[in-house]
């Protein structure tokens, strides 16, 4: 028996790419989940690094006062 061309699709073939753009899907959703919480995380970076800041100012001020 002949094995057939690589580049031919049987049945099998078809479901497994079925299957495969099922667990791409998947995976792109994963991505965008993924994605969003860093975005999340980079808004709460912001505002951590805008009230670290005031509070820099606020101890200079206290130190100015002493």
């Amino acid at each position: 028996m002949q094995d057939p061309p690589p580049h031919s699709h049987n049945a099998s073939d078809n479901m497994a790419e079925g299957s495969q753009g099922a667990s791409m899907d998947r995976i792109l959703q994963e991505i965008s989940a993924v994605g969003r919480k860093l975005e999340g995380m980079d808004s709460a970076m912001v505002a951590l690094t805008a009230e670290t800041r005031s509070i820099r100012l606020e101890i200079a001020g206290f130190q100015s006062q002493i």
